[in-house]
Formats: structure tokens, sequence, C-alpha cells
């Protein structure tokens, strides 16, 4: 992904107990990591520019590598901000290619923050549903997705 930097900061105290980041970004994406939880976010940042299917499957190749690099068991697709509409074939394209990876990685629960747009919303929906090895979740908020992994570590660890 061209201009993505990867950098090591403070977490703004958006998680307990957890000190350092990772994450990589450009202007259209950010992926962070939160090593405590095992999550990789992918979030889509509010930008007017149209998300051409091109465009978006070096998105997701990006993460994909991204989650490689990280091995984590959960992650958080965040599109509240961006409606985002996969057409057919690209909903094919990423239960062929892009989930077994994530699987492959790791990756075993799988949660959405998705637009209000209805088209949008179905497109995520038949995208995600019958993926390999993954719990799916939907959540209303960030806050909510992000105590529901932090509940669900606590589980692991106790």
């Amino acid at each position: 992904m061209k201009n993505i930097y990867i950098h090591r900061r403070e977490n703004w105290n958006l998680l307990k107990n957890e000190s350092l980041l990772t994450f990589a970004e450009n202007h259209l994406v950010r992926f962070t990591y939160f090593p405590e939880l095992s999550l990789a976010e992918e979030y889509f940042k509010p930008v007017r520019e149209p998300m051409f299917p091109e465009r978006y499957q070096q998105i997701m190749r990006d993460f994909t590598n991204f989650c490689e690099a990280h091995k984590p068991e959960n992650l958080l697709i965040n599109m509240q901000d961006k409606a985002i509409i996969l057409e057919e074939e690209l909903q094919l394209w990423m239960k062929q290619e892009i989930y077994p990876r994530l699987a492959a990685a790791g990756a075993v629960r799988k949660g959405y923050l998705v637009h209000d747009d209805f088209y949008s919303q179905l497109s995520i929906a038949n995208t995600a549903k019958n993926t390999i090895n993954s719990e799916l979740h939907y959540f209303e908020t960030r806050e909510k997705a992000l105590a529901w992994y932090a509940a669900t570590a606590d589980r692991k660890q106790g």
C-alpha cells in the first residue's frame, strides 16, 4: 500500500491495560493491532472518493498482509463512516482469496461495524456469511465491539 506508515504509539486510553499499538494508515484506511486483545482493526476513513473494486482489493490485500504479520485471533472491520457496496464478483473474490488467508493467519472471530446504508449492509452481510472457520458478529458501536473483544480475552485468560 502506498504511503503507509508503521508506528508504535501510546493507546490514548482506548483500551485498559493496552500500552502500545501498531498501526498503518493512508488517506483511505487505517489498520490497528491491539496485542492484548489479539485484535486487528480495519477502519475505512470517511473520504468522499469512490471505492473502486481494484482499490478495495488492494486495501484488502494490504490488510491481509498486516494480519499475516501480526496473527490476530480477532478482526474488527469498521465501515461505519464509509458506505461500501461490494458487487457479487468482489464478494466471491473475498470468499475465495481473502477469507481463507485470514483464517490461515489465525483469525477466528470477525466483527463488523457497518454504515447505515441498507445496500452497504446487505453486501457486507452477503460477503461475510458462510466464511471459513470464523465467528461472525455485528456491532452498533466501536466501544461495544472493543468491550466484547475484551470480555472474550478475559474469558480465555480466566
